[in-house]
């Protein structure tokens, strides 16, 4: 037992996908693995695509250890399919493409293969939308700000001796 535990301590703010992107996110190996259906892609894509007001996508909880690094306790599904999106917006419109730290890690093969039909399921839904359109949405989804259309999260950064503990409960 350590014998001066550091404490506690649980930090609540509300950040863009892109601030929340600039952060050192890890999926830990205790996560479970990449397992979002397609239903679930085509949701997110359909509530996100045409929005130009602020969008809250739920609490993402971290996990901050001290090494700099944050795990993602809550939120590795939709992070993963959000990081899959970028990509694909940036290969299509022949943008600069954006850091995806998600997408660097290793997968199983069973996620690397539903990371595919994410991939799929994109693609399916992009399909026909002219490249305005899509050229608008990669902004909404990189905004940062005020900026309208943005995607927002709170994200519950936790630290200390107990936090992975307090995460689960």
């Amino acid at each position: 037992m350590n014998p001066n535990p550091s404490p506690f301590k649980a930090i609540l703010e509300r950040c863009s996908l892109h601030d929340l992107f600039s952060k050192n996110l890890h999926i830990p190996d205790y996560q479970r693995p990449y397992s979002w259906r397609s239903s679930h892609v085509q949701d997110l894509l359909k509530d996100t695509f045409e929005r130009t007001t602020p969008y809250l996508m739920g609490t993402v909880i971290l996990h901050d250890e001290g090494s700099g690094t944050l795990d993602i306790v809550d939120g590795q599904q939709r992070l993963v399919t959000l990081t899959v999106l970028l990509h694909v917006l940036c290969e299509q419109l022949k943008r600069d493409p954006v850091p995806l730290p998600l997408l660097t890690g290793q997968f199983n093969e069973g996620s690397a293969r539903i990371i595919r039909k994410t991939h799929q399921a994109i693609l399916g839904f992009l399909a026909g939308r002219c490249d305005t359109d899509k050229d608008g949405f990669l902004d909404r989804l990189l905004a940062t700000g005020n900026d309208n259309g943005r995607l927002l999260f709170n994200v519950l950064v936790l630290s200390g001796e107990t936090a992975l503990d307090r995460a689960y409960t």
